[in-house]
């Protein structure tokens, strides 16, 4: 299954003034960083998830969440989630 994911994983998206300045309002906001940056590139690249097993992250994401149109969630969860009848 995670190989599968991991293949379409194929799209490298650089960095521009305007995933900068999402990240510094996330990064007020709560997030780290990093993980202001890395949310902020999804969001504005129009991605519907951020999986991640950084449960911080995901505590700080929910709280922001409502300003932003990517769910961060942890993989397992989604898998779950997706699985036909919840299995």
């Amino acid at each position: 299954m995670m190989a599968a994911l991991l293949r379409l994983a194929d799209e490298r998206i650089e960095v521009e003034a305007r995933h900068s300045e999402l990240a510094a309002s996330l990064s007020a906001a709560g997030l780290g960083a990093f993980d202001a940056l890395h949310v902020a590139v999804a969001e504005l690249s129009g991605c519907d998830l951020l999986l991640t097993t950084d449960d911080e992250l995901i505590r700080r994401a929910v709280r922001v969440r409502p300003a932003l149109r990517v769910r961060v969630v942890n993989p397992a969860v989604w898998v779950l989630e997706e699985a036909p009848n919840g299995s």
